[in-house]
């Protein structure tokens, strides 16, 4: 008996294919609500999902396939004489955007100023300074991996330098590094929090230490304090990396107010979003002027062709400073969603005993990404995999960077974080998600686990 709705490529009212069948290349795995899929085992197919009315129903393998078969059946739409998917799937991230990014967006496009001027790029870097709590407006940049590049730049990071990075980190970290000829030394970091570990950074330094890039990871915080003392007491620069902490406070200053210079994104799965984006701010304008210089192909002065550095072509449209802005202007109303999905979590997770919601141990996190842990002993990819299955979309956390071949001979002292990577991953965290589909994510995870 098989609870069916699911099968490959129709072949039109075809008895040939119906005499090949043969259910026991097929394996059959439950999915989301009163919906089921078949793969084959040996080749790979097209696969098509068929809408699952009620409920399922046990059926024979041969009245699945004459089901299937007949043209006339009403359980299924054709297009092509391919069967189209009619379920709803649940994605790691999707942005919350309203008719007001919309308005903001067409009043770009209407004024002409669609390239890296116009008045919402003014607008986006004094609203995003703001909300930060930054006294300088800060600098838009065109994503989040250009702002450490520019961020280690302005501070004179170049060749013969080693910058500090975690090895548990997204790999621009290291990347913006490498792009200034500097030399990334890695450490490691916590277990309980999966934050950067400040004394493992400072087993780290050495007289050629210039910065520490400190990323504030998922749904918990860095502690800025500490890397800020270790920093100042060495004679090195601190890059904070907001880029997954928007809307994270410690004891009530936004993160990103004690880094000699901070960077944020907005890309697409960011809690704050221009499609592509990244915005740099420092209390220090002699930083933000070389900045902004350096983005703009090193232009001398605004309007000349006149460059005395080399420079990039790194700006932000006023398209998507559109964007940004209207999302500044709803950014409580998003992080309030954020809260609500994180508490709704943590409600739900708490039933598991095997599985570890990650918390902030410092200050407010903005919960961008809800992150759990599995205890040592489940399969994480597999779990993945079953998720899936049910339409419900996870991510793997961070590979430790020094296990990738441009960094594998990089020095490191990562040792704790490579024993537990492997069993982070990333739930479903968009803003729009419901307290019911959060709780049948958790319970399906919890099917899984039995």
């Amino acid at each position: 008996m098989f609870y069916v709705s699911l099968l490959y490529r129709r072949i039109a009212s075809n008895q040939k294919c119906y005499n090949e069948f043969d259910p026991s290349k097929y394996l059959l795995t439950f999915a989301p609500p009163k919906i089921l899929r078949i793969y084959q085992k040996e080749s790979p197919i097209d696969l098509f999902r068929v809408h699952a009315k009620q409920q399922l129903i046990p059926l024979d393998p041969n009245q699945l396939l004459l089901a299937l078969l007949s043209p006339k059946s009403s359980r299924f739409d054709y297009n092509k004489n391919v069967i189209e998917k009619k379920v709803e799937k649940l994605y790691v991230y999707e942005p919350d955007l309203t008719s007001l990014e919309e308005e903001c967006l067409l009043d770009a496009f209407r004024s002409g100023w669609v390239s890296s001027k116009g008045k919402y790029i003014e607008l986006f870097e004094n609203s995003f300074s703001e909300f930060v709590g930054s006294s300088n407006s800060g600098v838009c940049v065109s994503n989040g991996t250009v702002a450490i590049h520019l961020a280690l730049l302005a501070l004179g990071v170049g060749k013969s330098d080693e910058v500090l990075v975690p090895d548990f980190t997204y790999i621009a970290c290291a990347n913006a590094v490498t792009y200034t000829g500097a030399t990334a030394v890695f450490f490691d970091s916590q277990i309980s929090d999966l934050q950067p570990h400040v004394i493992s950074a400072k087993e780290m330094i050495t007289e050629k230490t210039k910065a520490i890039v400190l990323p504030h990871l998922y749904a918990a915080n860095a502690d800025v304090k500490a890397f800020r003392n270790l920093c100042d007491e060495n004679g090195i620069y601190l890059v904070e990396d907001c880029s997954e902490a928007i809307g994270s406070t410690i004891e009530g200053l936004h993160v990103g107010v004690l880094g000699d210079i901070s960077t944020f994104s907005f890309y697409g799965n960011k809690t704050l979003t221009t499609g592509e984006g990244g915005m740099i701010i420092s209390e220090n304008m002699d930083y933000l002027n070389n900045i902004r210089k350096l983005k703009s192909q090193g232009q001398k002065f605004p309007g000349s062709f006149f460059h005395d550095v080399l420079g990039y072509n790194y700006r932000m449209t006023n398209l998507q400073a559109a964007i940004g802005f209207a999302q500044v202007k709803r950014a409580s109303e998003i992080l309030e969603a954020k809260k609500r999905i994180h508490q709704a979590y943590k409600n739900q997770l708490s039933k598991l005993s095997s599985v570890r919601l990650l918390e902030s141990q410092i200050g407010y996190s903005g919960n961008w990404m809800e992150t759990i842990i599995l205890d040592s002993f489940l399969d994480s990819e597999l779990i993945r995999n079953e998720l899936s299955l049910r339409g419900i979309e996870t991510r793997p956390g961070f590979t430790p960077i020094t296990l990738m071949p441009m960094y594998d001979k990089n020095k490191t002292n990562a040792t704790n974080i490579k024993s537990v990577w492997s069993s982070v991953v990333n739930l479903p965290s968009s803003p729009r998600l419901t307290e019911v589909q959060v709780e049948f994510i958790v319970q399906t995870l919890a099917d899984i686990l039995k």
